[in-house]
């Protein structure tokens, strides 16, 4: 049950329907850290993840691990060559076969998590279908780990009309002509009633959600004609430690969005890292 209240939004389980599931020894040092209390409610969650590329991946890893039951995938995309190097236990024999992502998750989620029971969801489909719509309606929580601005806007809609919190994370990297790191920014915010939403943390613009849309961001003309500021906004570079730094701050919003008494305090909108140059005296941050 889902109540929205002078604090914001209260999630309850029933106790016969959905009882708290037993201590398990394979899960004690998580408990040790957010208690008990705090762990039966992220068992009994089903958690939706959007997208299972470089940060999905991981956070899929990290839900199984931590004891979360009940998990929902939905990413329409396959193993690539290009993804290896990013994407959690993808291999090359996947990017010859062209597994989908979800199950290269799923697959390993089999064998690493540490409930009782784990029940996986793979939905090769995209958000913005009517399947992928659907399964992430049916989620007490989404972790959005998408970086195309459409489907941030859907999740973002989602949060307030269904009053399901999304758990998004954000990442901007710049690198000067030569090749070089200039400056790095990530952000995750979780947004739904009571919080700030995308667009009022400027984490989101509706101009390019409009443009993500109608196709234009998929259009090599129109990208050809993009100032390079915005060329590097929509071009989204991103590197394995930086998907691990998002994914690890997403599953401790999860963690901390605990419906009575958060068991990690985060902030109620964002978490920024940054990683400038020295030199970088006059770059600006765009999200």
């Amino acid at each position: 049950m889902r109540v929205v209240g002078p604090v914001g939004l209260a999630t309850s389980f029933h106790p016969l329907l959905r009882p708290e599931p037993p201590v398990r020894p394979s899960q004690q040092a998580t408990i040790s850290v957010w208690g008990s209390r705090a762990q039966a409610d992220l068992a009994r969650a089903r958690v939706g993840i959007i997208g299972l590329g470089s940060v999905g991946s991981i956070v899929a890893e990290a839900l199984s691990r931590i004891g979360v039951a009940d998990v929902v995938l939905i990413d329409h995309d396959h193993i690539e060559q290009r993804n290896l190097d990013r994407t959690l236990h993808a291999t090359a024999g996947d990017a010859r076969r062209r597994v989908r992502k979800v199950t290269v998750a799923k697959r390993a989620m089999a064998t690493s998590h540490t409930a009782a029971d784990i029940i996986v969801r793979a939905l090769p489909v995209g958000l913005v279908s009517p399947k992928g719509i659907d399964a992430a309606l049916d989620c007490d929580v989404l972790i959005s780990c998408v970086d195309r601005p459409w489907p941030r806007w859907i999740l973002n809609m989602i949060a307030y009309a269904h009053l399901i919190p999304v758990i998004d994370g954000d990442i901007l990297a710049r690198v000067t002509p030569d090749g070089r790191p200039l400056h790095i920014d990530w952000r995750i915010h979780t947004v739904g009633p009571g919080r700030a939403c995308l667009l009022c943390l400027s984490a989101l613009l509706r101009s390019d959600a409009a443009l993500d849309r109608d196709g234009l961001l998929d259009d090599p003309d129109y990208l050809c004609g993009l100032t390079a500021e915005d060329y590097e906004r929509y071009n989204r570079r991103n590197v394995f430690p930086f998907s691990l730094s998002v994914a690890a701050h997403e599953v401790l919003h999860l963690a901390g969005n605990d419906r009575r008494k958060p068991a990690c305090r985060r902030d109620r909108t964002s978490a920024l890292r940054r990683i400038p140059r020295r030199d970088d005296r006059h770059a600006n941050h765009a999200m």
